[in-house]
């Protein structure tokens, strides 16, 4: 086990009276971006976390806002952030302890909730980013919606105005979900993980990944801002 499998590992690693956290499970994810940014040229991307965008990018009284876990992406010459995608990050589900082959969680209900959850967050961090000019708006937008150690990439958009003005986690996304599941509990398909589930330090993970980068780096030069 290499040096970013095992800090994977020990992330889903339980000791007496401790519970998973997002905190613990940052270390990995974040590991991850910094192997691979070292492997691409220089300025291809920096990882910035917590970078809040209001809702509206226009008009400076909304208050409201969004921010994901991580954007990567560089600054122009005027500092201005430009991205070619992001994370979303939810602290890992108890079934992820020791460890387990992605295949063995990926239809269990507890992790379906989890990534749906994450998703939900993780579209409305793409509408803001879009709305205050650090995405491009015509295009598909890929995105890294992680629980754990574990990840999915996800696309969104392009979105319509109407779209872009809207939100669903900041407005009861959550208690629509949940009452979905509690409707469709029993079936394990109900909300199947969208795409592949890969989990940090793996050979496929690290392929997933550098492939996410050398698809978003284009975004860069999309003026349609």
């Amino acid at each position: 086990m290499d040096y970013l499998s095992n800090l994977a590992f020990k992330s889903v690693v339980l000791h007496p009276n401790q519970t998973f956290g997002e905190g613990s499970n940052s270390g990995p994810l974040n590991e991850m971006f910094t192997k691979h940014r070292n492997v691409l040229p220089r300025g291809a991307f920096l990882v910035f976390s917590q970078v809040r965008f209001p809702w509206d990018g226009v008009n400076g009284g909304d208050r409201r806002s969004d921010s994901a876990d991580f954007n990567l992406g560089r600054l122009d010459d005027e500092g201005h952030l430009s991205c070619l995608g992001g994370a979303e990050l939810k602290k890992a589900h108890p079934c992820m302890q020791g460890f387990p082959n992605p295949q063995k969680i990926i239809s269990k209900e507890g992790i379906c909730y989890a990534f749906a959850r994450a998703s939900i967050q993780a579209e409305d961090q793409v509408k803001s980013a879009i709305t205050n000019g650090v995405l491009p708006r015509n295009c598909k937008i890929p995105w890294i919606v992680a629980v754990g150690p574990y990840f999915v990439i996800e696309t969104f958009g392009p979105m319509s105005d109407a779209e872009l003005n809207t939100r669903s986690h900041k407005g009861g996304g959550d208690n629509v979900l949940l009452s979905k599941v509690r409707n469709a509990r029993g079936n394990a398909k109900f909300m199947p993980i969208p795409g592949s589930l890969y989990r940090i330090g793996t050979v496929e993970a690290a392929k997933a990944f550098h492939q996410y980068l050398i698809n978003g780096i284009p975004l860069y030069d999309n003026n349609d801002r």
